[in-house]
């Protein structure tokens, strides 16, 4: 029929170009006039010289949607882009474009970003409550609850099998809980799974992406699934920050550079959202460090994010709250610092004189660890100082050091213990 071979035609010259169509329609016109039927002619004196009866009855004219079927599937396979492809780039319009206001005169003034006007900051952004989710018979996720407030960044640890990823996963309906509710961006992901999507920036923990484009084609795939709102400036920086070359095709990248091709394409809209499964997985320290630096820049815009992470360190450096995943439920969520300044500590004092360390056995919370010739002794203080504090007050003193533990020390400390802190029974809050 007409229609599959003008089909064929778009597709074997190359889509957009208009020299590759006319070439393609010339190439499929010789192909049925002419090459055709002198190969069926061909096929037929080959027939008749070795006494095949099947090659004499042959009729590749007669055959033409298959051999057209042939050609379509061929240049899908090996040649998208046609025989001549479009040259011309397409230039997206800029971010000040899209926001601008129509007026007689021009373009006047701009918008502000949608997600700085339709967010309510006193409403969670995220709110999961008794989210479960079991493959099988393991519980993945058990009665997780967590709400995340706009404009914050918040992570997640754990080890492998605590839930994360899935907990991510059920946020964009990528799959389906067993239990519990969820509310992203004031919206049910079941029910409006598109409008979420559309809303948030998603960096899976494995990416995949079509091995045959390149990085360039990958992004401008993307962004036309989400209406081609990028800037392509702002994409063309993203790339260069993180040393992307977007010319390359992704068979030939590395594990890293994938890796950052999926970081550009979850910033790429400036998401109100941006949901992360492990985003520097596979990047060395120095593109580590940007993608941290691109994602302080994406909260001071307005957006806000929620990552998982097993590089505690990096959590340390951005993530204003934390949650601690264990055995799909969220045994503590806290403020960074808070987490960290309110845990267990060890002090080291060193007096003038030689001092009985029993005397700082009675202070709540204060543990002696170590004492050495009554002149020093080493001490851990769980909860305020105060106490301790006091108490040295009447002794002489010639040093006095304090030593906090490091966010993996205190996620060591909830794994190695048989049991988590007691339950709340509200939802805990990460703002």
């Amino acid at each position: 029929p007409v229609s599959v071979m003008v089909l064929v035609m778009v597709v074997l010259g190359g889509m957009g170009s208009v020299a590759g169509v006319i070439i393609g329609a010339l190439s499929l016109q010789l192909l049925q006039s002419w090459f055709l039927q002198d190969l069926t002619q061909w096929v037929h004196a080959l027939g008749s010289v070795t006494g095949i009866g099947f090659l004499e009855r042959i009729d590749l004219v007669q055959s033409i949607e298959l051999i057209f079927g042939v050609i379509l599937v061929v240049m899908m396979l090996y040649r998208r882009q046609g025989i001549i492809p479009e040259r011309r780039a397409v230039t997206a319009l800029t971010h000040a474009q899209q926001a601008a206001m129509p007026s007689r005169g021009g373009i006047k003034g701009e918008l502000k970003p949608i997600h700085r006007k339709s967010v309510d900051p006193s409403r969670p952004l995220l709110d999961i409550r008794g989210l479960a989710k079991s493959f099988g018979g393991i519980q993945a996720v058990k009665s997780l609850d967590l709400t995340v407030m706009p404009g914050s960044i918040v992570a997640v640890i754990g080890p492998n099998g605590s839930g994360k990823t899935t907990t991510i996963r059920c946020l964009l309906d990528l799959i389906r809980p067993d239990g519990g509710t969820v509310r992203v961006l004031g919206l049910d992901p079941q029910a409006e799974p598109d409008k979420v999507r559309a809303r948030a920036g998603y960096l899976p923990g494995e990416l995949r992406i079509d091995d045959n484009r390149t990085s360039e084609g990958a992004l401008r795939y993307f962004n036309a699934l989400r209406g081609g709102k990028a800037d392509w400036g702002f994409v063309r920086r993203l790339a260069e920050r993180l040393d992307l070359d977007l010319k390359l095709p992704i068979r030939n990248l590395s594990k890293g550079n994938k890796q950052k091709v999926g970081v550009v394409q979850a910033l790429m809209h400036r998401p109100e959202l941006l949901l992360l499964d492990e985003p520097t997985s596979g990047l060395d320290p120095l593109v580590q460090q940007e993608v941290l630096r691109l994602i302080g820049e994406a909260q001071g815009n307005g957006t806000t994010v929620f990552f998982s992470s097993h590089i505690l360190s990096e959590v340390q450096e951005i993530a204003g709250r934390v949650g601690i995943i264990r055995r799909g439920e969220v045994v503590e969520v806290a403020e960074t610092k808070s987490l960290i300044h309110h845990a267990v500590r060890r002090a080291r004092v060193r007096f003038a004189q030689p001092t009985d360390a029993s005397a700082f056995t009675g202070i709540p919370g204060v543990k002696v660890l170590a004492r050495d010739d009554g002149l020093s002794v080493t001490l851990q203080i769980e909860g305020q100082m105060d106490g301790l504090i006091k108490a040295l007050a009447r002794y002489p003193v010639n040093d006095f050091e304090t030593e906090y533990p490091s966010l993996e020390e205190i996620f060591l400390t909830y794994y190695a213990a048989n049991s988590g802190p007691r339950p709340t029974a509200e939802p805990k809050e990460a703002r």
